[in-house]
């Protein structure tokens, strides 16, 4: 089945904001890290998923910021905490999976960013949790200024694409793969890198950052798709 357009995902998600030159700046402001291509066009790729799926919020709502927040800072969450209870809950999910290595999905993950894998195993993981569980990674989460009911509101997001793959006989994997590709790090994405291809976004997804911002800069022209995007999450 042909991919539809996405009007939603590309011209009003991730181009909140049409950037200027002169935004450019906030990419020389401390504490505002460089993030490779890989984990940016993976938050892409998630994000152009669940539009695929016809879950995510109107682009008016206050929940369409929110979806954009809480793909970022979950990644961020899952490959930068140094907390135990953040890491085991990722490991036992994918280890649960029972598909081929859980250590080389772990790695995958830890490298590149959210993967079709990742994202049905802490479903799947999340779901069978008693509350009691699931409040010991409040901590971790609190660091990364994300909470419990976003992390809940997110694998439901995850759970109701599931579902309309699967009416449509499609999977999760086959419509991630098929958007990672044509993302910033897939294998069809234009590889220019760095600041002066234009191609690296900062965005502070660190640990206690009070104010999340990201900034990202014009991308080449792909598939008809052109402008820049930007990710704005405070």
């Amino acid at each position: 089945m042909a991919a539809r357009p996405l009007v939603f995902s590309f011209c009003s998600l991730l181009s909140i904001v049409i950037i200027g030159t002169t935004d450019l700046t906030f990419a020389q402001v401390p504490g505002h890290a460089a993030t490779s291509a890989g984990p940016i066009g993976a938050s892409m790729a998630v994000l152009a998923t669940l539009q695929d799926a016809d879950v995510l919020p109107p682009e008016n709502s206050p929940d369409a910021n929110r979806v954009i927040k809480l793909v970022i800072q979950f990644q961020s969450v899952f490959m930068k905490s140094h907390d135990s209870t953040v890491q085991s809950f990722l490991a036992q999910a994918l280890a649960a999976q029972g598909n081929g290595s859980a250590a080389e999905a772990l790695s995958r993950f830890r490298s590149s960013g959210w993967t079709s894998e990742a994202l049905e195993a802490l479903n799947d993981q999340w779901d069978m949790m008693a509350v009691e569980q699931r409040v010991v990674l409040l901590p971790a989460f609190r660091r990364f200024n994300v909470s419990l009911d976003d992390f809940d509101w997110l694998m439901e997001l995850v759970a109701r694409a599931r579902s309309a793959f699967m009416q449509r006989g499609q999977t999760l994997h086959q419509v991630f793969a098929q958007r990672r590709q044509e993302m910033p790090g897939g294998a069809s994405s234009p590889q220019q890198g760095g600041r002066n291809g234009h191609e690296s976004l900062y965005f502070d997804q660190g640990e206690s950052r009070e104010n999340e911002r990201c900034i990202a800069v014009p991308q080449t022209p792909s598939r008809g798709r052109a402008g820049a995007l930007l990710f704005r999450t405070a």
